[in-house]
């Protein structure tokens, strides 16, 4: 998908975009972080700049089951409550946390800071 799903409007690309990366094992590390990488690519293709758009890679080779002990994944929910992410893009929901509760507070967090949650099935759509 080259365009930005309907649900990005104007006033989410005036804010950052964060590229979610996170992989459990060190083969994973190696083998799917060019393809979520490409993740960054897709938020320039819909309108955000260079300079807006960050990626998060700080978990990578953490596993995914208790999201809060986890710098990169504390850092994104630092950037949603601060109101400057207009997007967050991640390969998959169970990369941002296993836990059904951490997710939900998450995006609730997300919807509530006017944060946009886009996952790699949505983008390939």
């Amino acid at each position: 998908m080259s365009r930005a799903p309907k649900k990005i409007s104007a006033k989410h690309l005036q804010k950052d975009a964060i590229v979610y990366v996170r992989q459990s094992a060190q083969v994973q590390v190696a083998t799917q972080n060019p393809d979520q990488v490409r993740l960054a690519e897709v938020a320039q293709r819909w309108g955000w700049a260079d300079q807006q758009i960050h990626i998060i890679d700080s978990d990578r080779g953490i596993a995914g089951t208790l999201a809060s002990t986890r710098p990169g994944f504390n850092e994104v929910l630092r950037r949603i409550d601060s109101g400057t992410v207009g997007v967050l893009i991640v390969r998959d929901l169970a990369h941002l946390s296993r836990d059904p509760d951490e997710l939900r507070k998450l995006t609730e967090r997300a919807e509530q800071a006017g944060t946009v949650v886009v996952t790699s099935a949505e983008i390939e759509g």
